[in-house]
Protein backbone atom coordinates (compact mmCIF):
# COMPACT_ATOMS: atom_id res chain seq x y z
CA UNK A 1 0.00 0.00 0.00
CA UNK A 2 2.66 2.11 1.13
CA UNK A 3 4.25 4.09 -1.46
CA UNK A 4 8.14 5.16 0.81
CA UNK A 5 10.81 7.19 0.10
CA UNK A 6 13.92 7.20 2.15
CA UNK A 7 14.03 9.97 4.55
CA UNK A 8 17.37 9.14 6.32
CA UNK A 9 19.36 11.80 4.04
CA UNK A 10 17.83 14.70 2.87
CA UNK A 11 21.04 15.57 0.38
CA UNK A 12 19.92 13.07 -2.59
CA UNK A 13 17.32 15.09 -3.81
CA UNK A 14 18.33 17.33 -5.13
CA UNK A 15 14.89 19.22 -6.50
CA UNK A 16 12.97 20.86 -4.16
CA UNK A 17 9.97 23.07 -3.71
CA UNK A 18 11.10 27.03 -4.11
CA UNK A 19 9.93 27.88 -0.46
CA UNK A 20 10.73 24.16 1.39
CA UNK A 21 12.53 26.39 3.80
CA UNK A 22 9.89 28.31 4.96
CA UNK A 23 7.76 24.96 5.25
CA UNK A 24 10.83 23.10 7.23
CA UNK A 25 10.86 26.30 9.78
CA UNK A 26 7.08 26.21 10.15
CA UNK A 27 6.64 22.62 10.97
CA UNK A 28 10.02 22.19 12.86
CA UNK A 29 8.48 22.98 16.17
CA UNK A 30 5.83 20.55 15.88
CA UNK A 31 7.94 17.15 14.49
CA UNK A 32 10.03 17.93 17.76
CA UNK A 33 7.22 17.95 19.62
CA UNK A 34 6.25 14.45 18.50
CA UNK A 35 6.18 11.60 21.02
CA UNK A 36 8.80 9.44 19.59
CA UNK A 37 11.19 12.28 19.40
CA UNK A 38 10.54 13.72 22.44
CA UNK A 39 11.04 10.41 24.46
CA UNK A 40 14.41 9.86 22.10
CA UNK A 41 13.05 6.95 20.32
CA UNK A 42 14.03 8.78 17.40
CA UNK A 43 16.63 10.85 17.15
CA UNK A 44 16.51 15.12 17.04
CA UNK A 45 19.08 14.73 13.62
CA UNK A 46 16.47 12.57 12.38
CA UNK A 47 13.25 13.66 12.91
CA UNK A 48 15.22 17.61 11.16
CA UNK A 49 16.08 15.00 7.82
CA UNK A 50 12.59 13.55 7.80
CA UNK A 51 11.10 16.95 8.13
CA UNK A 52 13.36 18.46 5.08
CA UNK A 53 12.65 15.60 2.63
CA UNK A 54 9.19 15.84 3.29
CA UNK A 55 9.47 20.58 2.98
CA UNK A 56 11.31 19.67 -0.44
CA UNK A 57 8.81 17.04 -1.68
CA UNK A 58 5.04 17.67 -0.70
CA UNK A 59 2.78 20.21 -0.03
CA UNK A 60 2.15 21.86 2.61
CA UNK A 61 -1.34 20.42 3.21
CA UNK A 62 0.47 16.94 2.60
CA UNK A 63 3.35 17.45 5.09
CA UNK A 64 0.93 18.10 7.85
CA UNK A 65 -1.62 15.54 7.55
CA UNK A 66 1.86 13.05 7.74
CA UNK A 67 2.41 15.00 10.93
CA UNK A 68 -0.97 13.87 11.72
CA UNK A 69 0.13 10.23 11.00
CA UNK A 70 3.45 10.01 12.12
CA UNK A 71 1.94 11.19 15.77
CA UNK A 72 0.71 7.37 16.12
CA UNK A 73 -1.12 5.11 14.63
CA UNK A 74 -3.69 4.95 12.29
CA UNK A 75 -6.33 2.18 11.25
CA UNK A 76 -4.63 0.92 8.36
CA UNK A 77 -1.19 0.99 10.75
CA UNK A 78 -3.12 -1.39 13.04
CA UNK A 79 -4.45 -3.65 10.40
CA UNK A 80 -0.61 -4.62 9.09
CA UNK A 81 0.80 -4.76 12.64
CA UNK A 82 -2.78 -6.86 13.64
CA UNK A 83 -1.53 -9.28 10.64
CA UNK A 84 2.11 -9.80 12.24
CA UNK A 85 1.36 -10.25 15.15
CA UNK A 86 -1.36 -13.17 13.92
CA UNK A 87 0.93 -14.45 11.12
CA UNK A 88 -1.65 -13.70 8.61
CA UNK A 89 -0.40 -13.32 5.30
CA UNK A 90 -1.66 -9.54 4.64
CA UNK A 91 0.75 -8.41 1.43
CA UNK A 92 -1.20 -4.46 1.23
CA UNK A 93 1.02 -3.35 4.08
CA UNK A 94 3.19 -4.29 5.59
CA UNK A 95 4.35 -4.07 9.43
CA UNK A 96 8.10 -3.00 8.38
CA UNK A 97 6.60 -0.25 6.57
CA UNK A 98 4.73 0.99 9.74
CA UNK A 99 8.06 1.36 11.72
CA UNK A 100 9.96 3.22 8.64
CA UNK A 101 7.51 5.68 9.05
CA UNK A 102 6.42 6.50 12.53
CA UNK A 103 10.40 5.94 13.10
CA UNK A 104 10.74 8.75 10.60
CA UNK A 105 13.26 7.17 8.33
CA UNK A 106 10.71 6.55 5.46
CA UNK A 107 7.82 9.51 3.97
CA UNK A 108 4.34 8.24 2.33
CA UNK A 109 4.33 9.75 -0.74
CA UNK A 110 0.66 10.58 -2.13
CA UNK A 111 -0.76 7.97 -4.44
CA UNK A 112 -3.24 9.83 -7.43
CA UNK A 113 -5.18 6.93 -7.05
CA UNK A 114 -6.15 6.92 -3.44
CA UNK A 115 -7.09 10.87 -3.44
CA UNK A 116 -8.96 10.24 -6.22
CA UNK A 117 -10.98 7.11 -4.22
CA UNK A 118 -10.70 10.32 -1.19
CA UNK A 119 -13.19 12.53 -3.28
CA UNK A 120 -15.11 9.98 -4.81
CA UNK A 121 -15.59 8.25 -1.17
CA UNK A 122 -16.47 12.81 0.00
CA UNK A 123 -19.27 12.73 -2.63
CA UNK A 124 -21.00 9.43 -1.81
CA UNK A 125 -20.81 10.40 2.23
CA UNK A 126 -23.40 12.67 1.01
CA UNK A 127 -25.96 9.79 -0.59
CA UNK A 128 -25.37 7.57 2.38
CA UNK A 129 -26.98 10.57 4.30
CA UNK A 130 -29.63 11.40 2.19
CA UNK A 131 -30.63 7.54 1.80
CA UNK A 132 -30.31 6.53 5.58
CA UNK A 133 -31.31 9.83 6.61
CA UNK A 134 -28.41 10.96 8.85
CA UNK A 135 -26.16 13.68 9.13
CA UNK A 136 -22.60 14.63 10.22
CA UNK A 137 -22.21 15.37 13.95
CA UNK A 138 -21.13 18.91 14.32
CA UNK A 139 -21.38 19.16 18.64
CA UNK A 140 -19.75 16.08 20.85
CA UNK A 141 -20.70 15.92 24.32
CA UNK A 142 -18.09 13.48 26.55
CA UNK A 143 -19.94 10.38 28.24
CA UNK A 144 -18.88 8.96 31.46
CA UNK A 145 -17.63 5.76 30.01
CA UNK A 146 -15.85 7.14 27.07
CA UNK A 147 -13.31 9.11 29.85
CA UNK A 148 -12.95 5.48 31.44
CA UNK A 149 -10.66 5.26 28.50
CA UNK A 150 -9.84 9.03 27.53
CA UNK A 151 -6.35 9.95 27.36
CA UNK A 152 -5.12 5.95 27.75
CA UNK A 153 -4.73 5.20 24.28
CA UNK A 154 -2.78 8.07 23.13
CA UNK A 155 -1.43 6.13 19.65
CA UNK A 156 -4.76 6.27 18.50
CA UNK A 157 -4.88 8.85 15.73
CA UNK A 158 -8.53 9.67 15.29
CA UNK A 159 -8.16 11.70 11.96
CA UNK A 160 -10.52 10.37 8.95
CA UNK A 161 -12.98 8.51 12.02
CA UNK A 162 -16.80 9.57 10.35
CA UNK A 163 -18.98 10.27 12.98
CA UNK A 164 -22.97 10.32 12.25
CA UNK A 165 -26.45 11.53 14.22
CA UNK A 166 -30.10 10.21 13.93
CA UNK A 167 -32.23 12.02 16.34
CA UNK A 168 -30.06 11.35 19.44
CA UNK A 169 -28.12 8.71 18.71
CA UNK A 170 -24.10 8.59 17.32
CA UNK A 171 -22.55 6.32 15.34
CA UNK A 172 -19.19 5.95 13.83
CA UNK A 173 -19.71 5.06 9.96
CA UNK A 174 -17.49 4.37 6.71
CA UNK A 175 -17.62 3.85 3.19
CA UNK A 176 -16.53 1.44 0.79
CA UNK A 177 -16.19 1.75 -2.61
CA UNK A 178 -15.61 -1.41 -5.41
CA UNK A 179 -15.43 -3.98 -2.97
CA UNK A 180 -17.35 -7.42 -2.67
CA UNK A 181 -20.79 -6.11 -0.19
CA UNK A 182 -20.13 -8.06 2.69
CA UNK A 183 -17.82 -7.20 5.91
CA UNK A 184 -14.24 -8.33 5.72
CA UNK A 185 -11.75 -8.76 8.34
CA UNK A 186 -9.76 -5.53 7.88
CA UNK A 187 -13.47 -3.88 7.88
CA UNK A 188 -14.60 -4.89 11.61
CA UNK A 189 -10.87 -3.90 12.88
CA UNK A 190 -11.56 -0.80 11.08
CA UNK A 191 -14.72 -0.10 12.96
CA UNK A 192 -12.88 -1.03 16.32
CA UNK A 193 -10.50 0.84 15.93
CA UNK A 194 -12.55 3.61 15.12
CA UNK A 195 -14.45 3.40 18.87
CA UNK A 196 -11.24 3.18 20.55
CA UNK A 197 -9.78 6.70 19.04
CA UNK A 198 -12.82 8.40 19.66
CA UNK A 199 -12.91 7.11 22.91
CA UNK A 200 -9.39 8.62 23.77
CA UNK A 201 -10.84 11.87 22.84
CA UNK A 202 -14.22 11.52 25.12
CA UNK A 203 -16.70 10.73 22.52
CA UNK A 204 -18.49 7.25 22.93
CA UNK A 205 -20.63 6.09 19.97
CA UNK A 206 -23.29 2.99 20.05
CA UNK A 207 -22.38 1.03 16.77
CA UNK A 208 -20.71 1.52 13.40
CA UNK A 209 -22.15 1.38 10.22
CA UNK A 210 -20.16 0.53 6.85
CA UNK A 211 -22.11 1.65 3.60
CA UNK A 212 -20.95 -0.10 0.63
CA UNK A 213 -20.95 1.67 -2.81
CA UNK A 214 -20.43 -0.20 -6.20
CA UNK A 215 -19.83 2.60 -8.90
CA UNK A 216 -20.11 1.88 -12.53
CA UNK A 217 -16.37 2.92 -13.89
CA UNK A 218 -17.77 5.49 -16.36
CA UNK A 219 -19.80 6.98 -13.74
CA UNK A 220 -16.75 6.48 -10.76
CA UNK A 221 -14.44 9.20 -13.52
CA UNK A 222 -16.95 11.86 -14.11
CA UNK A 223 -17.80 12.10 -10.23
CA UNK A 224 -14.26 12.43 -9.72
CA UNK A 225 -13.40 14.63 -12.07
CA UNK A 226 -16.40 16.67 -11.32
CA UNK A 227 -15.44 16.52 -7.64
CA UNK A 228 -12.06 17.90 -8.27
CA UNK A 229 -13.08 21.31 -10.04
CA UNK A 230 -13.62 24.39 -8.00
CA UNK A 231 -17.06 25.93 -8.57
CA UNK A 232 -20.12 24.13 -8.96
CA UNK A 233 -18.13 20.61 -9.79
CA UNK A 234 -18.52 19.71 -6.30
CA UNK A 235 -22.50 20.08 -6.03
CA UNK A 236 -23.12 18.57 -9.54
CA UNK A 237 -20.86 15.73 -8.24
CA UNK A 238 -23.10 15.10 -5.43
CA UNK A 239 -26.56 15.80 -7.54
CA UNK A 240 -25.33 13.07 -10.19
CA UNK A 241 -24.49 10.65 -7.67
CA UNK A 242 -28.04 10.95 -6.23
CA UNK A 243 -29.73 10.52 -9.08
CA UNK A 244 -27.83 8.27 -10.12
CA UNK A 245 -28.45 5.50 -7.26
CA UNK A 246 -32.18 6.72 -7.34
CA UNK A 247 -32.59 5.80 -10.50
CA UNK A 248 -30.38 2.50 -10.07
CA UNK A 249 -28.41 3.57 -12.69
CA UNK A 250 -24.54 2.89 -11.96
CA UNK A 251 -24.69 3.38 -7.83
CA UNK A 252 -25.83 0.52 -5.86
CA UNK A 253 -25.21 0.82 -2.04
CA UNK A 254 -25.63 -1.17 1.22
CA UNK A 255 -25.63 -1.08 4.39
CA UNK A 256 -23.82 -3.46 6.99
CA UNK A 257 -24.20 -2.76 10.82
CA UNK A 258 -21.09 -3.83 13.12
CA UNK A 259 -21.66 -4.47 16.52
CA UNK A 260 -18.50 -3.92 18.77
CA UNK A 261 -16.89 -7.06 20.86
CA UNK A 262 -14.32 -6.99 23.88
CA UNK A 263 -12.06 -9.26 22.06
CA UNK A 264 -11.51 -7.23 18.94
CA UNK A 265 -11.02 -4.07 21.14
CA UNK A 266 -8.43 -6.21 24.05
CA UNK A 267 -6.83 -7.36 21.41
CA UNK A 268 -6.27 -4.26 19.31
CA UNK A 269 -5.02 -2.65 22.55
CA UNK A 270 -2.42 -5.29 22.93
CA UNK A 271 -1.07 -4.60 19.57
CA UNK A 272 -1.59 -0.79 19.51
CA UNK A 273 0.03 -0.59 23.23
CA UNK A 274 2.80 -2.94 22.06
CA UNK A 275 4.54 -1.04 18.93
CA UNK A 276 3.43 2.09 19.90
CA UNK A 277 6.10 1.44 23.02
CA UNK A 278 8.66 0.15 20.44
CA UNK A 279 8.11 3.06 18.20
CA UNK A 280 8.80 5.85 21.58
CA UNK A 281 11.90 3.28 22.83
CA UNK A 282 13.69 3.09 19.34
CA UNK A 283 13.25 -0.39 19.30
CA UNK A 284 13.04 -2.03 15.87
CA UNK A 285 11.42 -5.91 15.91
CA UNK A 286 12.96 -8.41 13.68
CA UNK A 287 9.67 -9.27 11.46
CA UNK A 288 9.90 -12.92 10.12
CA UNK A 289 7.08 -14.85 8.57
CA UNK A 290 5.57 -17.39 10.17
CA UNK A 291 2.85 -18.74 8.05
CA UNK A 292 2.94 -22.34 7.74
CA UNK A 293 1.73 -23.93 4.85
CA UNK A 294 -0.61 -26.75 4.38
CA UNK A 295 0.39 -28.33 1.38
CA UNK A 296 1.91 -31.70 1.97
CA UNK A 297 6.01 -31.96 0.34
CA UNK A 298 4.16 -33.44 -3.13
CA UNK A 299 1.38 -30.69 -3.35
CA UNK A 300 4.12 -27.81 -2.76
CA UNK A 301 5.91 -29.68 -5.73
CA UNK A 302 3.30 -29.55 -8.22
CA UNK A 303 1.86 -25.94 -6.50
CA UNK A 304 5.28 -24.42 -7.77
CA UNK A 305 5.59 -26.11 -11.07
CA UNK A 306 1.97 -24.46 -11.77
CA UNK A 307 3.03 -21.56 -10.16
CA UNK A 308 5.95 -21.03 -12.18
CA UNK A 309 4.00 -21.87 -15.69
CA UNK A 310 1.32 -19.64 -14.82
CA UNK A 311 3.71 -16.69 -14.56
CA UNK A 312 4.98 -17.43 -17.62
CA UNK A 313 1.80 -17.70 -18.72
CA UNK A 314 0.46 -14.37 -17.25
CA UNK A 315 3.53 -12.29 -18.53
CA UNK A 316 3.85 -13.62 -22.00
CA UNK A 317 -0.20 -12.59 -22.41
CA UNK A 318 0.78 -9.35 -21.44
CA UNK A 319 3.90 -8.95 -23.27
CA UNK A 320 1.75 -10.21 -26.28
CA UNK A 321 -1.48 -7.96 -26.22
CA UNK A 322 0.93 -5.26 -25.63
CA UNK A 323 2.44 -6.43 -28.78
CA UNK A 324 -0.05 -6.87 -30.80
CA UNK A 325 -1.84 -3.49 -29.87
CA UNK A 326 0.83 -1.39 -30.83
CA UNK A 327 1.28 -3.59 -34.18
CA UNK A 328 -2.36 -3.01 -34.70
CA UNK A 329 -2.15 1.04 -34.28
CA UNK A 330 0.60 0.80 -36.35
CA UNK A 331 -1.18 -0.68 -38.67
CA UNK A 332 -4.12 1.57 -38.66
CA UNK A 333 -2.00 4.23 -39.28
CA UNK A 334 0.01 3.11 -42.62
CA UNK A 335 -3.73 1.89 -43.68
CA UNK A 336 -5.38 5.33 -43.65
CA UNK A 337 -9.08 5.84 -44.25
CA UNK A 338 -8.73 6.16 -47.97
CA UNK A 339 -7.04 2.62 -47.97
CA UNK A 340 -9.25 0.72 -45.63
CA UNK A 341 -11.50 -1.96 -47.52
CA UNK A 342 -8.59 -2.20 -50.24
CA UNK A 343 -6.34 -5.12 -50.83
CA UNK A 344 -3.30 -5.54 -48.87
CA UNK A 345 0.30 -6.39 -49.13
CA UNK A 346 -0.13 -9.51 -46.53
CA UNK A 347 -3.36 -12.20 -47.80
CA UNK A 348 -3.40 -13.13 -43.82
CA UNK A 349 -4.12 -9.39 -42.57
CA UNK A 350 -7.25 -7.19 -43.67
CA UNK A 351 -7.59 -3.89 -43.27
CA UNK A 352 -11.78 -2.75 -42.79
CA UNK A 353 -13.01 0.56 -42.38
CA UNK A 354 -16.11 1.56 -40.68
CA UNK A 355 -18.72 4.49 -40.48
CA UNK A 356 -19.53 5.83 -36.93
CA UNK A 357 -22.16 7.83 -36.54
CA UNK A 358 -21.52 11.29 -34.49
CA UNK A 359 -25.18 11.47 -32.75
CA UNK A 360 -24.24 14.54 -30.24
CA UNK A 361 -23.41 16.76 -33.20
CA UNK A 362 -26.14 15.63 -34.89
CA UNK A 363 -28.74 16.30 -32.05
CA UNK A 364 -26.85 19.97 -31.76
CA UNK A 365 -28.20 20.86 -35.29
CA UNK A 366 -31.81 19.10 -34.83
CA UNK A 367 -32.12 21.73 -31.73
CA UNK A 368 -30.35 24.28 -34.30
CA UNK A 369 -33.08 23.85 -36.13
CA UNK A 370 -35.83 24.28 -33.83
CA UNK A 371 -36.84 20.45 -33.90
CA UNK A 372 -38.67 19.40 -31.17
CA UNK A 373 -37.40 16.67 -28.85
CA UNK A 374 -40.15 14.17 -29.04
CA UNK A 375 -38.90 13.50 -32.64
CA UNK A 376 -35.23 12.10 -32.08
CA UNK A 377 -35.64 11.54 -28.17
CA UNK A 378 -37.08 8.53 -25.90
CA UNK A 379 -39.35 9.96 -23.39
CA UNK A 380 -38.90 8.99 -19.81
CA UNK A 381 -41.61 9.32 -16.61
CA UNK A 382 -40.54 9.77 -13.16
CA UNK A 383 -42.40 6.93 -12.04
CA UNK A 384 -42.11 7.95 -8.27
CA UNK A 385 -44.23 10.99 -8.60
CA UNK A 386 -46.73 9.30 -11.60
CA UNK A 387 -47.82 6.84 -8.48
CA UNK A 388 -47.87 9.43 -5.70
CA UNK A 389 -49.93 11.93 -8.17
CA UNK A 390 -52.28 8.92 -9.01
CA UNK A 391 -52.70 7.52 -5.33
CA UNK A 392 -53.63 11.41 -4.62
CA UNK A 393 -56.31 11.09 -6.81
CA UNK A 394 -57.76 8.25 -5.59
CA UNK A 395 -56.67 5.37 -8.22
CA UNK A 396 -55.22 2.09 -6.60
CA UNK A 397 -51.89 1.07 -7.78
CA UNK A 398 -51.51 -2.07 -6.61
CA UNK A 399 -52.91 -3.36 -9.96
CA UNK A 400 -50.07 -1.83 -12.03
CA UNK A 401 -47.53 -3.32 -9.67
CA UNK A 402 -45.03 -6.21 -10.54
CA UNK A 403 -41.74 -7.19 -8.82
CA UNK A 404 -38.52 -7.64 -11.20
CA UNK A 405 -35.33 -9.17 -9.96
CA UNK A 406 -34.71 -9.33 -6.04
CA UNK A 407 -32.89 -6.48 -4.53
CA UNK A 408 -29.61 -7.57 -2.49
CA UNK A 409 -29.72 -4.68 -0.11
CA UNK A 410 -33.19 -5.27 0.72
CA UNK A 411 -32.82 -9.40 1.00
CA UNK A 412 -30.12 -8.63 3.63
CA UNK A 413 -32.59 -6.33 5.64
CA UNK A 414 -35.54 -9.02 5.34
CA UNK A 415 -32.94 -11.64 6.59
CA UNK A 416 -31.86 -9.67 9.49
CA UNK A 417 -35.64 -8.71 10.15
CA UNK A 418 -36.45 -12.26 10.56
CA UNK A 419 -33.40 -13.22 12.26
CA UNK A 420 -31.79 -15.26 9.65
CA UNK A 421 -28.06 -15.66 9.02
CA UNK A 422 -26.79 -14.74 5.54
CA UNK A 423 -23.89 -16.70 6.42
CA UNK A 424 -26.15 -19.74 5.03
CA UNK A 425 -26.22 -18.05 1.59
CA UNK A 426 -22.57 -17.15 1.18
CA UNK A 427 -20.22 -18.83 -0.64
CA UNK A 428 -16.61 -17.92 -1.47
CA UNK A 429 -14.81 -17.97 -4.74
CA UNK A 430 -11.47 -18.67 -5.32
CA UNK A 431 -9.43 -16.04 -7.06
CA UNK A 432 -6.11 -17.18 -8.29
CA UNK A 433 -3.87 -13.47 -8.70
CA UNK A 434 -0.36 -12.40 -8.70
CA UNK A 435 0.65 -11.08 -5.09
CA UNK A 436 0.05 -7.24 -5.12
CA UNK A 437 3.34 -6.39 -3.71
CA UNK A 438 4.62 -3.40 -5.40
CA UNK A 439 7.76 -3.48 -3.40
CA UNK A 440 10.71 -5.59 -2.16
CA UNK A 441 11.72 -8.58 -3.28
CA UNK A 442 8.77 -9.63 -4.87
CA UNK A 443 8.22 -7.16 -7.02
CA UNK A 444 11.65 -7.17 -8.59
CA UNK A 445 11.43 -10.66 -8.96
CA UNK A 446 8.62 -9.96 -10.87
CA UNK A 447 10.00 -6.90 -12.88
CA UNK A 448 13.08 -9.26 -13.79
CA UNK A 449 10.73 -12.20 -14.54
CA UNK A 450 9.15 -9.56 -16.87
CA UNK A 451 12.35 -8.67 -18.54
CA UNK A 452 12.69 -12.20 -19.12
CA UNK A 453 9.79 -12.98 -20.77
CA UNK A 454 10.08 -9.99 -22.62
CA UNK A 455 13.31 -10.96 -24.42
CA UNK A 456 12.39 -14.97 -25.04
CA UNK A 457 9.28 -13.25 -26.38
CA UNK A 458 10.84 -10.87 -29.00
CA UNK A 459 12.96 -14.08 -30.17
CA UNK A 460 9.91 -15.82 -30.34
CA UNK A 461 7.86 -13.31 -32.73
CA UNK A 462 11.41 -12.87 -34.81
CA UNK A 463 11.15 -16.70 -35.18
CA UNK A 464 7.89 -17.55 -35.99
CA UNK A 465 7.12 -14.31 -38.07
CA UNK A 466 10.14 -15.20 -40.43
CA UNK A 467 9.22 -18.57 -40.69
CA UNK A 468 8.54 -19.62 -44.26
CA UNK A 469 4.87 -20.24 -43.37
CA UNK A 470 3.66 -17.26 -42.58
CA UNK A 471 5.63 -15.38 -45.47
CA UNK A 472 3.66 -13.50 -48.08
CA UNK A 473 5.25 -15.07 -50.95
CA UNK A 474 4.30 -18.62 -49.34
CA UNK A 475 0.99 -17.96 -48.74
CA UNK A 476 0.54 -16.31 -52.56
CA UNK A 477 1.33 -19.24 -54.11
CA UNK A 478 -0.97 -21.96 -52.19
CA UNK A 479 -4.04 -19.41 -53.29
CA UNK A 480 -3.03 -19.45 -56.87
CA UNK A 481 -5.26 -21.74 -58.86
CA UNK A 482 -4.23 -25.27 -59.11
CA UNK A 483 -3.99 -27.31 -62.42
CA UNK A 484 -7.50 -29.26 -63.02
CA UNK A 485 -7.30 -32.63 -62.03
CA UNK A 486 -9.03 -35.28 -64.18
CA UNK A 487 -12.01 -36.89 -62.66
CA UNK A 488 -11.21 -40.47 -63.82
CA UNK A 489 -7.15 -39.48 -62.41
CA UNK A 490 -8.72 -38.54 -59.19
CA UNK A 491 -10.74 -42.13 -58.49
CA UNK A 492 -7.58 -43.49 -59.52
CA UNK A 493 -5.49 -42.01 -57.29
CA UNK A 494 -8.26 -42.51 -53.89
CA UNK A 495 -8.10 -46.00 -55.23
CA UNK A 496 -4.27 -46.65 -55.04
CA UNK A 497 -4.37 -45.15 -51.74
CA UNK A 498 -6.68 -47.36 -50.44
CA UNK A 499 -5.77 -50.71 -51.67
CA UNK A 500 -1.96 -49.49 -50.61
Amino acid sequence: MANLIDATDPSIYQYAKPNWESVYSKFQPYVMALPQVKSGGVSKQQASNWLEVGAKLLKESELRRLMVESSGFTARDIRALWAHKHNEYYPKYEATEVYRQKQLTAIRTPDVALQDEGFLKAVLRQVAMEKYGFSDVQDVVSSQSANQLANRIPWAVKKDVLLGQIDNTIFTYDVKVGYEQTLTHSDSIRHHFNHLALADKNIESGHSDQYNFSVSPELTKTITDLAKQKGDGWRLAIELAKSAEKMGIGVDISKERISPTPEIFQTLLTVGNEHWANIKNGVQPTFQAKIESTYTPEEATTYRQLAQQYTVSKMAKEVAEEQFNHTRDELTRLVGIERAGTATPHPLVAASGKSNFDIASAVNRLQSQGVPEDFYKSATYDIDALVKAAEASGVDTNQYKSYGQADKSKVLSSLEMVGISKDAFTTRDIHIHFTSQTRGVLSEVKSQARNLVETHYEAMKTNVANNDLLKADSISKKLQPQEPVELKEAVDEQNTLSMG
